[in-house]
């Protein structure tokens, strides 16, 4: 765009800086250097934990009423299952010391982050195919219950997020159809940036 208008852009984010940071990269990419200082100028980035990080306002809620998060009944019945259980016996062998499920899910999150920043891990080598699926399984098992489908809160909540963008849909399609005048007939992007827990309960 030659110019920046503020409704032309509904930008939302958590309080998190993260979320923000993430934000203003994506801003920098589609606003030229003046239009992204005009925007932090006008503050026109909106701060929304109430939508966009529900998940621990909820949890931070429950909590004080004495509601105490569960943990997965799926991922921990799978975790204690016999499959898994031999990987961790054969891990331990590798090894030449006893390891816990925990010990291999650290090893496993070490390789992941020194690949995705030097290019390889000396603890890849301890994993085959299957540890790794067998491991991805069980978190897939979490999210599903903790943050997705499973958790008929989330699912709830996640409602919102939901409603928040059919109805920026409909208020723009309404304000082309009709010719009419309003905040959102410029809009040309409704942004928000939050949290992956927030994005697997839609």
């Amino acid at each position: 765009p030659s110019r920046f208008y503020q409704d032309e852009y509904f930008v939302r984010a958590t309080s998190k800086n993260r979320t923000q940071d993430t934000a203003y990269a994506f801003l920098k990419a589609v606003l030229n250097r003046k239009e992204l200082n005009k925007f932090k100028r006008e503050r026109a980035l909106v701060t929304d934990d109430d939508m966009l990080a529900f998940q621990s306002t909820c949890e931070d809620m429950l909590e004080k009423q004495g509601v105490n998060k569960t943990e997965s009944q799926e991922e921990n019945t799978f975790l204690e299952s016999e499959k898994v259980q031999q990987m961790i016996e054969a891990m331990s062998r590798r090894l030449g010391v006893n390891v816990s499920i925990d010990d291999v899910r650290l090893m496993a999150k070490v390789c992941a982050f020194e690949v995705a920043i030097r290019g390889w891990s000396p603890f890849c080598y301890l994993f085959d195919k299957q540890d790794l699926d067998l491991l991805e399984y069980a978190e897939d098992l979490d999210d599903y219950e903790e943050d997705a489908y499973g958790n008929k809160r989330s699912v709830a909540l996640g409602c919102l997020l939901i409603e928040e963008m059919v109805d920026k849909i409909r208020e723009k399609l309404r304000t082309s159809l009709t010719g009419g005048a309003s905040f959102h007939t410029h809009l040309r992007a409704a942004l928000y940036f939050t949290h992956a827990a927030v994005m697997k309960s839609l």
